[in-house]
């Protein structure tokens, strides 16, 4: 009789992809850029990202969310894809600025 292996690359569920917040069915893609704890909050920080790195936001529109914790959150997007957003992330991290793929979702600034 042959031994259970224990390694652990033996799981039989699928690897999961890096953790996104992005529900099944989503057909509209954003990139969260910060959060602010008031809502006026989130229009100046998408002005300093107009003024301070135009290349990176350029083409992109805002939105402004409220997330469960109570934070408002900056979104900016569309992407047609979660892999689009997340190259775009690439980006934004190299800038040295937060970025995580999301749903292109909230109130328009």
């Amino acid at each position: 009789k042959e031994p259970a292996s224990t390694s652990p690359g033996d799981a039989s569920s699928p690897v999961p992809s890096p953790a996104l917040n992005i529900p099944p069915g989503t057909t509209r893609f954003g990139i969260e850029l910060g959060t602010v704890e008031k809502q006026d909050g989130v229009r100046p920080m998408w002005r300093d990202l107009l003024t301070n790195h135009a290349a990176l936001v350029a083409g992109l529109q805002a939105r402004r969310i409220i997330a469960p914790d109570k934070k408002w959150r900056l979104i900016a997007g569309p992407f047609s894809s979660a892999a689009e957003a997340m190259q775009a992330c690439t980006l934004f991290k190299k800038a040295d600025m937060p970025c995580e793929a999301t749903v292109f979702a909230g109130d328009a600034l």
